[in-house]
């Protein structure tokens, strides 16, 4: 990622999409979600305007899954308890 802030101007969502590569590939889902992750609307502008050609769709759809995952567990721990 250069930070050029090329996906934040362009987000419709006003996301910060460099942000969710890092997140992914640290585990980082809990700061994904404070981040708004499952906010996104997967238009995949930020992809398309990344001058390092990140693939930052690709990661957000993978957190989407996740974070999704995490708190149908936990919904489901609060069901069992």
């Amino acid at each position: 990622c250069l930070r050029c802030g090329g996906c934040v101007s362009i987000c419709p969502m006003g996301l910060a999409p460099y942000q969710f590569p890092t997140f992914y590939q640290f585990k980082q889902w809990e700061q994904a979600k404070e981040a708004g992750v499952m906010d996104c609307v997967l238009c995949g502008t930020c992809s398309y305007f990344c001058p390092s050609g990140r693939q930052v769709l690709t990661a957000i759809k993978m957190l989407k899954m996740k974070v999704t995952e995490l708190e149908a567990r936990k919904k489901l721990l609060k069901e069992t308890a």
